[in-house]
């Protein structure tokens, strides 16, 4: 089985149509969701019986903060807006999940014993790819 190394990581957000890297980016997490509906009918012996029905996804990322990042200025920027690509790149051979979504949101924190960063998320509005982009 292979591992690989969280510094292998990398994302990528459009900027002006290119991919760009997100600039101080050292967290990233993708979420798959499958739907289900209930189905159970008289028939179900006490179970309840469920059907898959529709996958979503979407991507969390963190970010140490940099306003003078252009793709960090793009995600702000992006907030409610059109569409747009992400990539999530694993380490593994170039790789990455990658696909259009839109920026949901965007925050930015502070700790009095740390950094200030920004996060955002981003929620998939189509189809999500796990290949070399």
């Amino acid at each position: 089985m292979a591992q690989f190394k969280g510094y292998e990581g990398s994302m990528k957000f459009d900027v002006a149509a290119s991919p760009t890297a997100i600039g101080n980016a050292h967290v990233y997490g993708v979420t798959i969701a499958g739907d289900t509906v209930e189905i159970t009918d008289f028939t179900s012996t006490g179970w309840k019986k469920f059907l898959a029905t529709l996958k979503s996804w979407s991507v969390t990322g963190e970010a140490f903060w940099d306003e003078t990042d252009p793709a960090q200025a793009a995600l702000r920027g992006a907030v409610g807006g059109a569409e747009a690509t992400i990539q999530c790149f694993t380490g593994d051979a170039g790789k990455a999940y990658h696909g259009e979504g839109i920026v949901t949101a965007w925050d930015v924190g502070a700790a009095v014993d740390g950094v200030i960063t920004a996060s955002f998320t981003l929620q998939g509005t189509d189809a999500l790819s796990y290949s070399v982009p």
